[in-house]
C-alpha cells in the first residue's frame, strides 16, 4: 500500500507546523477584554431588567461550532460583552422597591384620611339637621316656641335672639346703650341732649279743642311721676348695694380675725422622756396644727351685722381656770369653737385663700353695680331737668304764638 502524499489529520485539530499566530491573537484579545471595565446597562424605568448572564443555548452551540471550525483566513471575532449585575445594581433595585412601597402607603393613607373627612362631614351635616329639626321654633331661654299660646316675643338688639317678656332682661339693653354712647364723646353727648330736648315742637296747623283742658298737664304729670318712680327704684337699689358692701366689709374683717386666730394656734411641744431610743427623733413631738375654720364665717347677714369682733368660747369656762401656757392647739381650737380636725381637713381645705378670693370678687361686683346705678340716676335726673326746661320753653313759645295770632285777628 502506497503511502499518501498528504496526511489527513483528525478533525478539530491543527496541522503541526502551522504558524501559531492565530492563537497568540486570541490570547491577546482575551487579555484586552479582561482588562476593560464591565459594561453596565440600566434598563429604562418600567421595563424588566434583563440578566445578560442568561443566553439561549443555540447561541452557545453556534459559538462552539465556530470554535470547532476556525477559519484560518479570517480575523478572530470578539466575544459579546456581558452585563454583570453588581451589588450597586441590587441596592438600587431595592431602593426603587422601597420608594414604590412608600408611595403606595402614602397614597393609601391619603385615601383613608379623605374617607374619614367625608364621614365626619356627613356626620356634622346629619347632626345639624337633627339639631334644626329638634330646636325648630324654640327661641326663648325657657325653650318655648315662638308665639306659644299667643304670647308676644321681644327681640334683643344685642344678641339677636327672641325672648318672652317674662324672661327678657334689661342687661342687654343697658349694654347696648353703653356701647353706643362709648363711641360718642362727652361733649357731643351733652350737646346732643341739649339740642334734642330744647328743640321746639312745630307749630300746629290744625288746632284741636279737647274736652279736658288739663290733659296735657296730666300727661306731663304722669311722665314726671314715672321718672320719679324710676329714680326712687334706682336709689333703693343703690342703698341695697351700699348695705351689701358694708356687710361684705365686716365679713372680710371677720375672715382676717379668723386667719389671725388660726396662725396663733402654734403646735405645742411635748417634753422628751429621759430614756429614748437612738432611732427615734430627739426633738419634742409636735402636735399638728388643726384646721381652725371658724363657723362664724358662714353666718347670715343679720348675724354678721351684730358681730362686735370679740372672741367667743364654745364651752362655758370650768371652775378651774385653763392654763393657756400648757394648752395645746387642739384644746384651744375646741375651746374657741373652731374646727379641730387635723391639718388636712377635706371639708375646709384651703379656706383662708378660698374665702378671701370669693369676698374680693363679690366686693368688685357690688362696687361696679353701685357705680352703674349712681351713673344711671344722674343721667335720668339730668334728662328730667332738661325735659322740664324743654317743656317750659315749648309752653312759652306756644303762648307767644297764640298771643301773636290773637293780635292779628
Amino acid at each position: 500500500m502506497a503511502s499518501p502524499t498528504h496526511t489527513e489529520w483528525p478533525k478539530h485539530t491543527r496541522e503541526p507546523g502551522v504558524e501559531e499566530g492565530e492563537e497568540r491573537e486570541e490570547r491577546e484579545a482575551k487579555r484586552v477584554r479582561l482588562s476593560e471595565p464591565p459594561y453596565h446597562h440600566t434598563p429604562p424605568e418600567g421595563e424588566p431588567e434583563v440578566d445578560s448572564d442568561f443566553e439561549p443555548e443555540h447561541e452557545h452551540e453556534h459559538e462552539h461550532e465556530q470554535d470547532d471550525h476556525p477559519d484560518p483566513g479570517s480575523a478572530p471575532k470578539r466575544e459579546k460583552k456581558k452585563r454583570v449585575r453588581t451589588d450597586r445594581d441590587r441596592e438600587r433595585d431595592r431602593e426603587r422597591r422601597r420608594e414604590r412601597d412608600r408611595a403606595r402607603r402614602a397614597r393609601q393613607a391619603a385615601e383613608r384620611e379623605e374617607a374619614k373627612a367625608a364621614e365626619a362631614d356627613a356626620a356634622a351635616v346629619e347632626a345639624q339637621q337633627v339639631r334644626e329639626d329638634t330646636e325648630e321654633g324654640e327661641y326663648c331661654v325657657c325653650n318655648g316656641a315662638n308665639g306659644e299660646e299667643g304670647g308676644t316675643m321681644v327681640g334683643c338688639e344685642t344678641c339677636d335672639n327672641w325672648f318672652h317678656p317674662a324672661f327678657c332682661s334689661s342687661r342687654c339693653a343697658f349694654a347696648h346703650a353703653r356701647a353706643l354712647l362709648s363711641n360718642v364723646e362727652k361733649k357731643d353727648v351733652k350737646a346732643l341732649e341739649t339740642a334734642l330736648s330744647a328743640y321746639p315742637s312745630p307749630a300746629p296747623i290744625v288746632s284741636i279743642d279737647r274736652a279736658d283742658d288739663h290733659s296735657r298737664a296730666v300727661l306731663e304729670g304722669a311722665q314726671d311721676a314715672a321718672t320719679l318712680a324710676l329714680l326712687s327704684s334706682l336709689q333703693r337699689q343703690s342703698a341695697d348695694a351700699e348695705r351689701a358692701l358694708a356687710i361684705l366689709a365686716r365679713r372680710q374683717a371677720m375672715l382676717a380675725y379668723a386667719v389671725g386666730v388660726w396662725e396663733s394656734l402654734v403646735p405645742g411641744v411635748v417634753e422628751e422622756p429621759k430614756k429614748r431610743s437612738k432611732n427615734k427623733k430627739r426633738d419634742g413631738e409636735k402636735d399638728p396644727r388643726p384646721c381652725g375654720f371658724d363657723l362664724r364665717l358662714v353666718w347670715s347677714d343679720a348675724e354678721v351685722a351684730v358681730w362686735d369682733g370679740s372672741e367667743r368660747e364654745a364651752t362655758p369656762p370650768q371652775e378651774e381656770e385653763v392654763d393657756k401656757e400648757k394648752e395645746t392647739a387642739l384644746e384651744r381650737a375646741a375651746r374657741l369653737g373652731l374646727c379641730a380636725v387635723g391639718r388636712r381637713c377635706e371639708r375646709h381645705a384651703g379656706w383662708q385663700k378660698t374665702l378671701a378670693v370669693q369676698l374680693e370678687v363679690e366686693a368688685t361686683q357690688l362696687t361696679r353695680r353701685r357705680d352703674e346705678l349712681a351713673m344711671l340716676g344722674e343721667r335720668i335726673e339730668r334728662a328730667g331737668t332738661t325735659a322740664v326746661a324743654a317743656r317750659r320753653a315749648r309752653n312759652e313759645m306756644h303762648a307767644a304764638l297764640e298771643a301773636k295770632a290773637k293780635t292779628k285777628t
